[in-house]
């Protein structure tokens, strides 16, 4: 990647402190793109013609998570403010993304630098528990519905309410072992888990 490059998703300019970073994404083709620069002391976010500066200092909560193999995601929760959630993708088009794993990468670990001593966030990795509640509850469900329509059609281990709870049990099991290691987890910011970067 050549930073500076017109095109580039990161660029970077030097000055005396640090390094300010800027990282365009666009997390569908329905959205404008955002442009967020990372200087000493803001974050400065851009979509069109509104912009909005975010004191480091103002940012609450941070939270990494994995969406897919290929995609990636930072929440950042500031005081007083709607979640920013920035992608590691770029949709050209409606059937065309970019997938900018190493700009998006690069722009994680500044982000990190400038927080890590400018401001008291929580780190955390992983999805919320909101969701693993929520893949438990279809599981659960699934799991009484098809052994009552098992049980509708004469095939029963014990009886219906038995054969339910162990075949929800057993899918509850299959769900927890398969989302493991997307429960959230928290971290420190000159530790961020490499898992959740591209």
């Amino acid at each position: 990647m050549r930073f500076g490059s017109p095109h580039s998703a990161l660029r970077t300019s030097h000055t005396a402190h640090t390094d300010n970073v800027e990282y365009t994404f666009r997390s569908s083709s329905a959205e404008m793109p955002v442009t967020i620069y990372l200087n000493e002391y803001n974050l400065v976010l851009k979509q069109g013609k509104q912009e909005t500066v975010i004191p480091y200092a103002g940012i609450n909560q941070v939270v990494l998570n994995k969406l897919s193999a290929k995609i990636f995601r930072t929440r950042l929760h500031p005081e007083g403010g709607h979640p920013i959630v920035i992608t590691n993708t770029y949709y050209t088009s409606a059937k065309t993304v970019e997938h900018r794993s190493r700009a998006y990468s690069t722009f994680v670990r500044v982000l990190h630098f400038h927080l890590k001593d400018k401001s008291k966030a929580n780190f955390h990795s992983g999805n919320g528990m909101a969701s693993l509640w929520i893949w438990l509850s279809f599981a659960i469900a699934i799991g009484f519905l098809a052994a009552l329509s098992i049980g509708y059609m004469g095939f029963t281990l014990v009886s219906p309410a038995v054969d339910g709870t162990i075949l929800a049990t057993i899918l509850a099991a299959i769900v927890v072992a398969t989302r493991l290691g997307r429960i959230p987890k928290a971290y420190t910011p000159n530790d961020i888990p490499l898992e959740f970067l591209p």
